[in-house]
C-alpha cells in the first residue's frame, strides 16, 4: 500500500513528496488514502535513532485497494521516521510483479503480493549512531530501492499490510526493514 510522506514534515518536503507521488501515482484513482503502523529496522542503528518499533504513518493518493488486472506494474514505496531530533524519509517507484487472489472484481477479501525493484528519493538528517558525540549525517540523493509486500484487503476503502524494503545503505546506515500498516482511503 502507498506511503508517502510523514504528516509532521515541513511544508517543503511534503509539497516534494506529493508532486513525486502524483506523477508516480498517475494510474491510481483520484481518492486520498491515510496509513499508519509501526516499522521493524535491521539494522540495531535505526533502532538506536529512531526506537525500537517506531510508529509510521503516511499519505498519498491512491486507493486503498486496486485492482490488477495484469500481473506486472508500477507501485510507489515509501518510509518516512522522525524522532529525536533524527530524520530519515524516503519516497520511490517500484515495477515488477503482483498476484492477487480473492474476490478481486469487487475488491473484497483479496490476499496479494507484489515485489519490485526501482529507485527511491533519499532525505535524511540523523546523529550518527556509530560516532560517539555530535556527527551529523545529511543528504539528499536518488538510489536503488527493492519491496515485497504481502497484504489483504478487506474492502475497497481499507487494507493491511507488511511490506519489506530493502534500502541500501545511507550515511553508514540501513534503513532496510519491515513495516506493518493499515490503509483507508477516503
Amino acid at each position: 500500500m502507498p506511503s508517502y510522506a510523514k504528516v509532521s514534515v515541513p511544508m517543503k518536503r511534503t509539497a516534494f513528496s506529493l508532486a513525486f507521488a502524483l506523477v508516480l501515482g498517475v494510474s491510481a484513482s483520484a481518492q486520498f488514502s491515510l496509513n499508519g503502523g509501526t516499522f521493524f529496522a535491521k539494522d540495531a542503528a535505526v533502532k538506536t535513532m529512531f526506537g525500537d518499533r517506531p510508529f509510521a504513518f503516511g499519505f498519498g493518493l491512491g486507493a486503498a485497494a486496486t485492482k490488477r488486472t495484469k500481473p506486472f506494474g508500477f507501485n510507489v514505496a515509501g518510509l518516512s521516521l522522525e524522532a529525536n531530533g533524527n530524520r530519515f524519509q524516503m519516497i520511490g517507484g517500484t515495477y515488477g510483479i503482483e498476484q492477487q487472489y480473492g474476490d478481486v472484481q469487487n475488491l473484497k477479501n483479496v490476499t496479494f503480493f507484489r515485489a519490485g525493484v526501482g529507485i527511491g528519493y533519499y532525505d535524511y538528517n540523523f546523529d550518527d549512531p556509530n560516532i560517539l558525540g555530535t556527527a551529523r549525517t545529511t543528504g539528499r540523493k536518488f538510489n536503488s530501492l527493492a519491496s515485497a509486500e504481502f497484504g489483504y484487503i478487506i474492502s475497497k476503502k481499507l487494507a493491511v499490510s507488511a511490506q519489506y524494503i530493502a534500502t541500501p545503505k545511507v550515511g553508514g546506515v540501513d534503513f532496510s526493514g519491515v513495516r506493518l500498516t493499515a490503509t483507508i482511503s477516503f
